[in-house]
């Protein structure tokens, strides 16, 4: 699978969802817009350069970033990965915020791998 596919993958996703696409609020922050994923996507995370699965839940997802629930604290700066189809994300952690369901992690996709490259 291509990195492109991977990223139509994620677009489907959020977008098939009824009322679910873009709302108009975007953070000033950010480049491109966040996309809610309403009922969590479950991947299974790994921080590098550990092998050990952490159960995480997509919660929103753009361009450039991804939007995590988990029950560990990740640490900013750490680097994870998690596959969707035969890809890999591989994303930069840049904040890890408690709240009643655990953690909330944001984080800067920074490479998508696809089978073939991982070979």
């Amino acid at each position: 699978m291509t990195s492109l596919q991977t990223e139509t993958i994620l677009s489907e996703t959020i977008l098939s969802e009824p009322g679910h696409g873009f709302t108009g609020q975007i953070d000033d922050r950010r480049v491109f817009p966040r996309y809610p994923i309403p009922n969590k996507l479950a991947v299974q995370l790994r921080i590098l350069p550990f092998t050990e699965v952490i159960p995480a839940w997509i919660h929103d997802l753009s361009r450039e970033g991804v939007g995590l629930m988990t029950q560990l604290f990740i640490a900013p700066g750490e680097s994870v990965t998690f596959p969707v189809g035969s890809d890999w994300v591989v994303a930069e952690v840049r904040h890890c915020n408690p709240s009643t369901a655990g953690y909330v992690v944001g984080a800067l996709i920074t490479d998508i791998v696809g089978e073939t490259e991982a070979a």
